[in-house]
């Protein structure tokens, strides 16, 4: 039985795993700002029209049912033709209990693609190797959940495109589900022993030393190779019944207002 030390000290190393997933980054270090004024219809992009600002890497921006629009245009590597190419955005925040938060809409060559928020941070570019893109986002400033009008403040904290390693972000999220399957397993339970010991044997064949070198790409794909196996073989007898229930619920009564509908 390995220790809980032992399981936070692999964690650790899970979240720069993570990071890893992403080689040959470019980073997206200024947009051009416009807020939304408040009697706005939203139509198109036409808020650029009217005096921009700008806004870079760590700067703030706040609210209380706002909307913000960045803007920038891109330029995919056509080297990146055969790779998964993959965009990274972190604009805000969103709190603990989900009541409160910033939530965006990414427009790509003034198409609307998908939401960016805390749990939707990567944007796929498939297929666009060698081109420009025109890149809007509308962000949502949020609510904070008590009707009180408290002004909600959000860092643009973190913007990128690069190319995803496809073995390595299949080996942080198995490992990262293993991490957490452990976490909430009692102790003496026969799948949590099981879990700890794909857990270690996986991280024993990571090399970090180097972690830009191809050394370590090899070792994540052996480790991974690993991993697999062995849950593989962890048996058809499971020790862990899943269930699952679907449920959601209209927003408009809980947080939203009326405007916010469609």
């Amino acid at each position: 039985m390995y220790n809980d030390f032992y399981v936070e000290k692999i964690e650790k190393q899970t979240r720069l795993l993570g990071s890893l997933r992403y080689r040959k980054k470019i980073n997206i270090n200024e947009f051009h700002a416009a807020l939304e004024p408040d009697n706005y219809v939203y139509r198109d992009r036409t808020v650029f029209d009217k005096h921009t600002d700008k806004l870079r890497i760590g700067d703030f921006w706040s609210g209380w049912d706002k909307y913000l629009w960045l803007n920038c245009k891109i330029k995919i590597p056509g080297e990146w033709q055969n790779e998964e190419i993959v965009g990274v955005f972190d604009f805000g925040i969103t709190s603990g209990g989900f009541t409160s938060g910033f939530e965006s809409l990414i427009f790509i060559n003034n198409i609307p693609c998908q939401g960016v928020d805390m749990h939707h941070q990567e944007v796929f570019f498939t297929g666009k190797a060698g081109k420009t893109l025109l890149l809007d986002f509308r962000l949502w400033s949020g609510l904070d959940g008590s009707g009180l009008g408290t002004l909600q403040y959000h860092q643009i904290k973190k913007a990128f495109i690069a190319i995803l390693d496809p073995a390595i972000d299949e080996l942080y999220y198995l490992t990262r589900n293993l991490i957490e399957t452990i976490q909430i397993l009692p102790a003496d339970n026969p799948a949590r022993y099981k879990s700890e010991a794909i857990l270690t044997g996986t991280y024993e064949l990571l090399d970090f030393t180097d972690s830009g070198h191809e050394a370590f790409g090899n070792s994540a794909r052996k480790a991974l190779d690993y991993c697999r196996r062995a849950l593989g073989e962890a048996g058809t007898k499971k020790d862990v019944c899943i269930s699952f229930i679907g449920h959601t619920h209209i927003d408009l009564a809980w947080k939203w207002r009326y405007r916010h509908t469609r």
